[in-house]
């Protein structure tokens, strides 16, 4: 089979960070001044969260910087809540647990190179960071669930395995039940020419809309309640965060709605229904280009090997 069936690692860089670029001048700095805890620990405890593809506890957020990075257990607990009261983490409860995430009211690191943030705060992009604005509301997509992460990701990745498809005339996405619009919106903002969104709930439809204008893509991007079977396609990729078996009934549909090489990404999907849908879009003629979990969550991107039909 094609494709890792591994977690998502952490990007190149993190790792061999954690592991091999302790700058031991740093650490003490931060342990012995606290103006160290705004630089150096909350950086490290800001990427550790960000990139892990698990939930962390506060126990394994303290161990992991204390045994890696040599950070004092005071400092830590200082940059957190720091973190805390800026909105940019927050603590969730599960299962009896405590956890320490991403906070959905800040600013959202979904890779590298992708943010996601609420339109009324100011966050300044690298050079390489694409960041879509979303305003709160009831449609799915905000970030807050791993499958929409996945989602993102799968995105990102095709267009940066394609190149290709970027300022490339024709390269539209179709986005199968777009939700809040974070899909289609952050495909054309990554570089493709335009998308479509299919949402049957109306008052989705609106939020959509509305993020939309939020990211001025509204010349690129249509939102529209018209059901899979009336698009014709081809498209350069598809995109569809649903349930498994909506995912696996769409297979043979995916095969004519994208072209010969064409990408097609999917998410929400539970680690004993990975295999099956694997299999059923083989059977549609689609290879596995990658494979991602977050949170017991996988994602998938696939690629066509035929063309449409």
């Amino acid at each position: 089979m094609n494709g890792s069936r591994a977690c998502l690692n952490f990007p190149a860089g993190i790792g061999t960070f954690w592991e091999k670029r302790v700058i031991t001048s740093d650490v003490e700095r931060a342990n012995d001044d606290p103006t160290g805890v705004h630089g150096f620990a909350k950086k490290r405890i800001w990427d550790l969260i960000s990139f892990s593809p698990k939930r962390l506890t506060p126990a394994d957020l303290e161990r992991s910087l204390r045994t890696r990075s040599r950070v004092e257990s005071r400092v830590i607990r200082r940059a957190v809540r720091e973190l805390v009261a800026q909105g940019r983490i927050q603590y969730s409860y599960r299962l009896g647990c405590s956890f320490l995430e991403q906070s959905i009211q800040g600013v959202l690191r979904i890779s590298e190179h992708l943010v996601l943030k609420p339109p009324q705060i100011s966050y300044s992009p690298g050079p390489y960071e694409v960041v879509v604005a979303l305003a709160p509301g009831s449609a799915f997509g905000l970030g807050d669930h791993a499958s929409t992460r996945l989602a993102l990701k799968g995105i990102e990745m095709a267009i940066r395995v394609n190149p290709g498809l970027q300022g490339r005339q024709g390269a539209h996405m179709l986005d199968i039940g777009t939700g809040s619009g974070v899909l289609m919106i952050a495909a054309v903002l990554l570089g493709l020419e335009g998308a479509i969104g299919i949402e049957t709930d109306s008052s989705s439809r609106y939020e959509a809309r509305e993020n939309v204008k939020i990211n001025s893509v509204e010349d690129r991007v249509e939102v529209t309640d018209k059901p899979v079977a009336a698009q014709t396609g081809p498209f350069a990729l598809v995109a569809a965060n649903l349930r498994f078996p909506t995912l696996k009934s769409l297979a043979v549909r995916m095969q004519s709605l994208t072209d010969l090489g064409g990408g097609v990404v999917v998410s929400g999907i539970r680690e004993w229904e990975l295999e099956d849908l694997v299999n059923s879009y083989h059977c549609a003629s689609f290879s596995t280009i990658w494979r991602g979990c977050d949170q017991g969550w996988w994602g998938a991107l696939f690629a066509n090997r035929t063309g449409a039909k």
